[in-house]
Formats: C-alpha cells, structure tokens, sequence
C-alpha cells in the first residue's frame, strides 16, 4: 500500500543531468561563445568608435545575458555583462 500523503517522486530527465558529456561539452561551447562576445563588448566599450562601438558593446552584452540567463547560471560572465552596459551607457551618452 502507498501513502496517499507522500507526494509523487519528481521524474529525472537524463539530458539535463550535470554529469552528461554533452551536456557539459553544451555548457562549454555556450561558455566559449558567451566568451568571446564579451570580450570584443569590452573592448568597444572602450574604444567606442563615435558612439558606434558603444551600441555595439550593449548589443554584444544583451546576447551574452540571453544565453547566461538561459543557462539557468551554468555560463558565467554577469560582470563583464554588466561592464559592458554601464560603459557602453556611457559611450552612448556621450
């Protein structure tokens, strides 16, 4: 006889678990990726090109939080993200 009062047991899905080899290698391409865009975004952000390489580094930087947020914080990188919005802000502004 089951208890009726437990809650049901939360089903595993085997492609999301951390230990996968594609997973990681997926974790590790989106990290590369996120890598390099945030890298160029901080280097327009501060050669900012007329206001040119600003606009480019916040779109850069709004690319790189898709994926971080979608990685469901597996990417990292939120510093630089953020760097590159407040620079490329100011950029922009100017």
């Amino acid at each position: 006889m089951t208890n009726p009062y437990q809650p049901p047991a939360e089903p595993s899905a085997p492609e999301l678990q951390p230990t996968d080899a594609t997973y990681r290698r997926r974790i590790e391409s989106q990290q590369s990726k996120v890598d390099r865009l945030l890298n160029r975004g901080v280097v327009f952000s501060v050669i900012w090109l007329l206001g040119g390489g600003s606009i480019y580094a916040v779109l850069l930087a709004t690319r790189a939080r898709r994926i971080i947020k979608a990685s469901g914080g597996a990417v990292v990188g939120m510093r630089r993200v953020w760097w590159c919005y407040a620079m490329g802000g100011f950029g922009i502004l100017l």
